[in-house]
């Protein structure tokens, strides 16, 4: 589904590794088995037969006779634990004009009596078991799907029963009676309220303009006030029937289970679920992929400027293949490059803006739409459209440096390997992910010790030729693009000037930058080791509690919680308590101070030279304490003790922290009582405590 929201905030100095590519050399597809239990007559029921990728082989995937996939996977992280997934491959696409919101309604309805459990007994069950209902008990509709949840806090087969019986029931044998039909109607008009907000109305003006007349645009997921009061049991069964058929579902089952007992269970609560094959869902479309040349003006006072520069093309149906996955790590190697030039230029001593980045997003498997988004300080939306354009000009017309090519292929080659490393205790929610993207895309669940050898065997093609090769094959090209300006204050000139603006800034000529040569960390010696002068273990425990001369104290908690990860807590003295009559705000800015950097890196310079490294740095002040949090590796461990100790002895005290903190401060104000969260959550301090 489309991300139709970009946040381009500051980069932590972690990162994250995209889907892997494996190299043309290990294109064996005669090596490849996906395993996949199914009755005779259904063919590629995931849709990955042909693909050369392996499956992660601990992933039990099967289709029952009714049409009804299913995702196993075994894991035990946490230990004694499950997740319990129904995926129905419809949302509110699947909506006709009457119905709109009712995909979110049925939703509603699950736990409003089933033919085996009455209305008000679910929540009950569920609780009685362990289960709290937000955290474990839960349910989401979105345009495309609709997804049921349940987080098992044991791994008992009778708790798994529980939960599959219920999951069977919300499936097929929901009551949908008028009478609870009737009494939904008032909680789902006041989410429609709660959810009535300045973003949301951005959200859904931005969609009309963007795509008009697509039924995605033009139908929100939550419906209308008229819709919602004209709904009747009929019309939401309608809506039910149609699309909750077992060739339109899957569950999926995550945790520390016997994998073929979970399918034998599966079998036998769903194996009698019977139904007349589900058409396609509506298109999302209609897609202009011509539409262009338009430009819209959005004003609200809560909002902070933010210009969107977009074009639509055409959808490229990308199976996923060893191929695919390469030009994939390509492209987002060249996305990335681009976000951190953009990045850079927002730490500056006078930033252009206070954000921006470049993206690509997939429209429903029916377009992709390239933009530019550049969230400007109040009234200076030209000077950050400028210098957006400018940056996304040059990596289109120079490409990329060795060095920043560089820099991103080390950042890939630290998470590849830390995952690799800490696979046995991946996180049940990790293997959920896999299954619906499994379900979603078609993307192979593959194993990370797999992931880090295509990698390897990828990363000496990744070039300053092939990476913006890959990227402008992704991205469309912003001629006579879409503008569009959301704002508090409209644009002097208004949408003239915004499109004059961008027009001059295509003419300019424009020179490729030099290249800023790299640097090594310079905080490398801290003096004499400390001494230790008391040593003590907490039985109890496990915490190894140690004191050193200078009276620093450190606690030590081994665990096998986390194969190959280290977690890091710093406290230092003082935090809110700081906080004054006088000085009311002494602390307010302390998340800023990383901003700074240290006294001999800038937090731009900083992280180039920590690229390849899992450290980080998060600096708050809490009720009693100033606190430092980070999670590395054993490799990195030294490293990231260093960069603690370098903040807290050689802090940058740059002003782009107070800059950055100055420009966020009017639009704090902006939207403080824009939403009824917020202005309750403002006033509740002075409601309780005056």
């Amino acid at each position: 589904m489309i991300t139709a929201l970009l946040c381009a905030a500051a980069l932590p100095l972690t990162v994250s590794a995209p889907v892997l590519a494996q190299s043309p050399d290990y294109q064996h597809p005669e090596r490849v088995v996906h395993e996949i239990t199914a009755p005779e007559g259904i063919v590629d029921p995931f849709g990955i037969a042909a693909s050369d990728l392996p499956l992660d082989p601990d992933y039990r995937l099967g289709v029952l006779g009714n049409g009804m996939r299913y995702v196993i996977r075994p894991n035990g992280t946490p230990e004694g634990q499950g997740m319990v997934y129904l995926w129905i491959n419809a949302g509110s696409l699947g909506e006709e004009p009457d119905q709109a919101g009712y995909a979110h309604f049925v939703e509603h309805m699950a736990f409003n009596g089933t033919t085996n459990v009455p209305e008000g007994e679910m929540i009950p069950l569920l609780e009685r078991e362990g289960l709290a209902f937000g955290p474990d008990t839960n349910a989401s509709t979105t345009f495309d799907r609709t997804v049921y949840q349940l987080n098992l806090p044991r791994n008992d087969e009778a708790l798994l029963d529980t939960a599959l019986m219920l999951m069977r029931e919300t499936a097929s044998e929901m009551l949908i009676e008028p009478e609870a039909v009737a009494r939904e109607i008032g909680v789902i008009h006041s989410e429609l309220r709660v959810r009535d907000t300045y973003q949301q109305r951005a959200l859904i003006d931005q969609l009309k303009f963007r795509y008009p007349g697509s039924s995605f645009a033009e139908n929100w997921i939550s419906g209308t006030e008229e819709t919602i009061a004209n709904a009747t049991a009929q019309r939401l069964r309608d809506y039910y029937e149609r699309w909750y058929r077992p060739d339109n579902a899957a569950i999926i089952v995550v945790g520390d289970f016997d994998g073929a007992v979970v399918e034998a269970k599966v079998r036998e609560y769903f194996e009698s679920w019977q139904a007349a094959p589900v058409e396609e869902p509506a298109s999302a479309g209609p897609f202009d992929l011509d539409h262009a040349g338009e430009t819209d003006i959005y004003i609200d006072p809560a909002l902070s400027a933010r210009i969107d520069i977009t074009r639509h093309a055409a959808w490229i149906d990308r199976p996923d293949t060893v191929e695919t996955r390469r030009e994939r790590v390509l492209r987002q190697i060249g996305y990335a490059i681009i976000n951190r030039r953009l990045q850079r230029l927002a730490r500056e001593d006078n930033p252009p803006f206070r954000s921006a980045g470049v993206v690509t997003e997939e429209v429903f498997r029916e377009a992709r739409s390239s933009s530019i988004v550049i969230n400007a300080a109040e009234g200076e939306w030209e000077r950050g459209m400028a210098a957006a354009q400018e940056e996304y000009r040059l990596a289109m017309m120079y490409g990329f440096s060795e060095a920043e090519v560089a820099e991103q292929v080390a950042n890939l080659r630290a998470s590849i390997d830390s995952n690799a490393a800490g696979a046995a205790t991946r996180n049940n929610s990790d293997f959920i992910t896999g299954a619906m993207t499994l379900l979603e895309d078609g993307q192979v669940p593959t194993t990370p010790a797999s992931a880090k050898e295509r990698f390897e065997a990828l990363a000496p093609t990744i070039t300053p030729d092939a990476v913006p090769e890959a990227l402008k094959a992704d991205f469309v090209p912003l001629d006579n693009p879409l503008i569009r300006f959301a704002g508090r204050t409209a644009p002097e000139g208004g949408a003239e000037a915004l499109r004059n603006a961008w027009n001059a800034g295509m003419e300019l000529a424009l020179q490729p930058r030099e290249e800023v040569a790299a640097t090594e960390f310079a905080y490398n010696d801290f003096g004499r080791p400390g001494i230790i002068t008391s040593y003590l273990v907490e039985e109890r425990l496990g915490i190894h509690q140690i004191t050193f001369a200078n009276g620093l104290k450190l606690n030590l908690k081994p665990t096998d919680l986390q194969e190959d990860r280290i977690s890091v807590e710093l406290n230092i003295d003082g935090g809110e308590m700081l906080d004054t009559r006088s000085q009311p705000l002494a602390t307010a800015m302390t998340s800023s101070l990383i901003v700074g950097g240290l006294g001999e890196h800038s937090l731009d310079e900083l992280q180039s030279v920590l690229a390849g490294s899992q450290v980080g740095i998060n600096i708050e002040a809490d009720e009693e304490t100033f606190r430092f949090r980070a999670t590395t590796t054993p490799r990195d461990f030294d490293l990231q003790m260093r960069l603690f100790a370098a903040m807290i002895v050689d802090p940058g005290y740059r002003p782009q922290g107070e800059e950055q903190y100055r420009r966020n401060v009017e639009n704090f104000f902006a939207r403080l009582n824009a939403t009824p969260d917020s202005t309750l959550g403002n006033a509740l301090g002075g409601i309780l405590f005056r």
